[in-house]
């Protein structure tokens, strides 16, 4: 009790100040060039204002806990229930609580996913190896049975595979950031100052992001905590609707009416609000989850410009590229795709194609696989990501589909507005897509 004291005691109250990171402080014009990444290598001290969700959330997961007991009990008391159906109640009640806070820990004590930092810069080539690979294990290293593994081991999950290069993400993704190259379906959490392995969202009530190693149980941890609720709910309403509407039932309890009451209030009303809640996102992370998308796939709209082949030189050319003399046009980086530059019409062509075609969607079967198919040396399942985190295979039929979308954006441009950026100019950070 002691240690816990002086821990909380040790946390701060709000969370620590962001220090400026290198490449901002050189478009300052600062003299400090020294590289700072964001918290690359451990997880940003959580604050005691960051974790009271995750306190919250338990406090819910108790509190029905006793109800789910006591009105069972409370009917068997006064032979409304044989024992049989009281030690089902009961048990069904325990287990799925329990399922709960296991999945809940998982999700709590597992780190989503980073990538692996590299010594290569922004302007380096992807290719080249520049991690040593580690040394191979010596025989006082290897353990003894690797059948068996402890629960800390199962808490934290497999090992990141062996040390190497990944497989170059497309057209060189980079965080300006944490100044680090970012993998396929890599993204940076700007409440955690830090990049994650196909991240899905952040969630508040866990004060962490649900990335490639948590998203298998945070998935459970919805469907067990919507079946808890629904349970809660079919305990109390019976005993909610037979109080309030039947005089009878009452006097059968004789006298322990009111703690029915108060028991059943509170199953019910609980019960009603989260198994609507659960089951939404629930359902929701299901349909992600077949479909192979991650939350922020699925919402951002401009999720297939890194995959797009590249545009015809014509038919793409950037606002400050027009205006060039003939002699430095072959020095020019080729022709991308950025939204910033697209006329209106090429934006909804875009945002309706990010609805249609998943990038790697493989099949309902191939996707359930891929996101609970990790496993350890052993051959247990793990419930985490099938693979590194960092590739993953794409769609057969996403090529050809891509293809006929930049035909059409193609056909679409360019336009007046493309001389001009759509008014969006990236050194003062107008919006482009304001009505001014």
């Amino acid at each position: 009790m002691t240690s816990l004291l002086t821990r909380l005691r040790s946390m701060p109250l709000f969370p620590p100040k962001i220090k400026p990171l290198a490449g901002y402080r050189r478009l300052a014009g600062a003299s400090d060039t020294e590289p700072i990444r964001a918290q690359h290598d451990a997880p940003p001290p959580k604050s005691l204002i960051a974790q009271l969700p995750i306190l919250l959330l338990e406090f819910f997961l108790i509190l029905p806990q006793t109800s789910l007991i006591s009105v069972p009990v409370l009917l068997f008391k006064h032979g409304l229930m044989s024992p049989g159906r009281l030690a089902g109640r009961i048990l069904a009640s325990t287990v799925l609580f329990l399922m709960c806070n296991i999945f809940l820990i998982l999700c709590l004590a597992r780190d989503p996913g980073r990538p692996r930092q590299s010594n290569h810069s922004r302007g380096g080539s992807f290719s080249s190896p520049s991690v040593p690979t580690a040394p191979p294990p010596t025989a006082a290293q290897e353990p003894e049975n690797e059948e068996e593994m402890s629960l800390t081991d199962f808490l934290k999950g497999p090992p990141p595979p062996p040390i190497r290069q990944p497989t170059p993400p497309p057209q060189g993704r980079w965080c300006r950031i944490c100044e680090a190259p970012k993998p396929e379906r890599t993204h940076h959490c700007s409440s955690c100052n830090r990049c994650y392995l196909k991240m899905d969202h952040h969630c508040v009530w866990l004060a962490t992001c649900v990335g490639f190693r948590t998203l298998p149980c945070f998935f459970l941890f919805l469907c067990t905590a919507t079946l808890y609720a629904a349970n809660g709910f079919s305990v109390g309403s019976p005993q909610m609707y037979k109080l309030v509407f039947t005089r009878e039932f009452e006097y059968e309890l004789e006298g322990d009416g009111m703690v029915m009451l108060i028991h059943s209030a509170i199953l019910t009303m609980l019960g009603f609000v989260f198994t609507g809640t659960l089951f939404g996102f629930a359902a929701y992370h299901g349909y992600l989850i077949s479909t192979n998308q991650t939350t922020l796939e699925q919402l951002h709209p401009y999720i297939l410009i890194p995959f797009l082949p590249q545009p015809k030189p014509y038919a793409f050319t950037p606002p400050e590229e027009l205006g060039l003399p003939h002699s430095l046009q072959p020095h020019l980086p080729p022709a991308r795709w950025d939204e910033y530059y697209m006329n209106h019409d090429q934006r909804r062509t875009l945002r309706s194609a990010g609805k249609k075609i998943r990038m790697w969607d493989l099949g309902l079967k191939q996707n359930w696989i891929s996101v609970f198919g990790g496993k350890s040396k052993s051959g247990w399942y793990t419930l985490t990501g099938k693979g590194d985190g960092t590739t993953f295979p794409h769609n057969p039929k996403a090529e050809h589909m891509l293809d006929r979308l930049v035909t059409k954006l193609e056909r679409q441009g360019p336009t007046p507005d493309q001389a001009r950026g759509n008014g969006y100019n990236p050194r003062h950070g107008e919006d482009w897509d304001s009505d001014e």
